[in-house]
């Protein structure tokens, strides 16, 4: 049985104002995207934990309609314009797609590309970033 994502939005803390949109397998999870997205300093959560606790709405939001996250994210929006994922970014995105592909094996490779359609296509889209040593 496959897990599935939980979706929340709230305000947006630390260096961000608006709405931050997060999807998480937990609110511990949920915490730790939420502060790295604001800024925090790495390991401080504690604020974010009880954010999501306290004050965030367990669904993902109308301004979020369209968007299915694949993967533990958060996204943000400033009054009332498009949310933006902001963790993680395309470029961390790249660069673990690109650390993962030097160091397995094709057929592992074929599997998790076959497993997650966002990340077949995402790694099209960047291929050129993805396969450059």
């Amino acid at each position: 049985m496959s897990k599935t994502l939980k979706k929340w939005n709230g305000r947006a803390s630390g260096h961000k104002r608006g709405t931050f949109y997060v999807a998480a397998y937990t609110q511990k999870q949920a915490a730790e995207l939420i502060s790295r997205a604001a800024g925090y300093r790495d390991g401080d959560m504690r604020g974010a934990l009880g954010e999501i606790q306290s004050y965030y709405s367990p669904v993902w939001g109308n301004p979020m309609d369209g968007i299915e996250p694949t993967e533990p994210c958060v996204y943000h929006s400033e009054r009332h314009e498009k949310p933006v994922r902001v963790y993680p970014t395309d470029a961390m995105y790249v660069a673990r797609c690109k650390a993962f592909f030097q160091s397995a094996p094709f057929a592992t490779k074929v599997y998790v590309a076959m497993q997650t359609g966002v990340g077949l296509d995402f790694i099209k889209e960047h291929w050129s970033e993805i396969s450059n040593s």
